[in-house]
């Protein structure tokens, strides 16, 4: 019914040898029509579920060019494991196809990597880096301050010349670490080594932000939780719409307030020969102009030097315009129950609840934080708002 009230949907619904549950997957087609106008990084994580069947909610979410959560895909598993998270990502891949410079991004769980492996074998697969800083305090017993910044600021860099800069500076103060990140590979964490352009996401939070947004539809049952997914990412749709349409600006106010600190910035500059500037191919060799695809303050000055428009060097991903065609479509909401017309080898469908896996006690509703999360910075949506530049 979801496909009939909102054509061009896509779900999937997989069951045991004995009919009870198993998979349930839903992708709207606000989300599918939209992703083509988003920033071509998707986020993945898993989280679990209270209700009295247990399971856990798998999702995928990547960004508009205003660096809203754009929510793209969900599913119900039985558990994280190799073939839950496989089962997903070919059905995300069924849903999105591959677009040119995609990348996804997530933790560090091996089930993750053995299905974008398996499923994405063409695909650019980073890690979360403050997963990966919560496993450095864990395997290393390092979490000063000195360090935190230094690692940030190499996550964050964008030429391999400030990169090793700043691994000089990790190695001195834990010499083991090195290794130990090499070992992990620059290449999944470091934005100057990243194969594809991770733009500005470096952590999954865009995905873990949805944890709190779903905390109360985690004790719904499966049916009822889908159609509160689908209320969610409906008003999501009409608010970040409605957001668009009041930009009154040629870009994203995200963009604009770049955009404007960098020409601040091109006004202080002295020397600009060492950075090389190629407008026609959009770099340069500080390599800000060509992550970002907003004009550095080196490409500013000569901009202004030439009396060139900026705005026509930006990303077309952050102008008003494509927002809106992120958002083109309409969610409608389900009919009544009544009303379906359910087809006959729907309704001839057997399927039967899961096997219950409610434990003795009290229900747990929210997750511990490890003892390795610093005090003040309980996720990953935290690390986007210190200031460690």
């Amino acid at each position: 019914m979801i496909e009939v009230s909102n054509p061009g949907s896509y779900t999937k619904l997989e069951v045991k040898y004995d009919n009870s549950m198993l998979y349930v997957f839903m992708s709207l087609n606000v989300s599918i029509r939209g992703w083509e106008f988003c920033i071509p990084v998707f986020a993945v994580d898993g989280t679990f579920l209270t209700s009295a069947y247990g399971g856990s909610l798998l999702k995928a979410c990547a960004q508009d060019g205003n660096s809203k959560i754009f929510p793209l895909a969900f599913s119900i598993v039985d558990c994280e494991n190799d073939e839950s998270w496989e089962w997903f990502m070919k059905r995300i891949r069924d849903a999105f196809g591959v677009r040119s410079d995609m990348c996804m991004i997530s933790d560090r769980h091996k089930s993750i990597k053995n299905a974008a492996n398996s499923s994405f074998p063409e695909l650019a697969h980073a890690l979360c880096t403050f997963h990966l800083f919560n496993n450095i305090k864990k395997n290393f017993n390092k979490s000063k301050k000195e360090l935190r910044k230094a690692f940030y600021k190499a996550t964050k860099a964008y030429t391999t010349e400030a990169f090793d800069t700043y691994m000089k500076q990790i190695n001195s103060m834990c010499s083991s670490l090195k290794p130990y990140l090499e070992s992990v590979g620059y290449k999944k964490w470091a934005r100057s080594h990243c194969e594809n352009n991770l733009h500005k996401t470096l952590t999954t939070n865009i995905v873990e932000s949805m944890n709190s947004r779903i905390k109360v539809g985690k004790d719904l049952l499966i049916t009822t939780l889908f159609e509160y997914l689908r209320t969610m990412v409906q008003d999501w749709s009409f608010t970040n719409r409605n957001l668009a349409k009041q930009t009154f600006t040629a870009l994203s106010k995200r963009v604009e307030d770049i955009l404007h600190e960098n020409y601040i910035l091109s006004l202080k500059l002295v020397h600009i020969t060492k950075f090389i500037v190629d407008l026609k191919e959009r770099t340069c060799t500080c390599r800000s102009f060509q992550i970002d695809e907003v004009p550095c303050p080196h490409a500013m000055a000569i901009l202004k030097e030439l009396y060139q428009d900026p705005y026509k060097f930006c990303s077309t991903y952050y102008t008003k315009e494509t927002i809106l065609k992120a958002y083109v479509e309409t969610i409608y909401t389900m009919p009544d129950k009544s009303l379906w017309n359910v087809p006959e080898a729907v309704a001839q469908k057997i399927v039967n609840p899961s096997e219950g896996r409610t434990k003795s006690g009290r229900p747990k509703k929210q997750r511990i934080s490890s003892r390795l999360e610093t005090k003040g910075i309980t996720s990953a949506a935290d690390v986007m708002f210190m200031d460690i530049m």
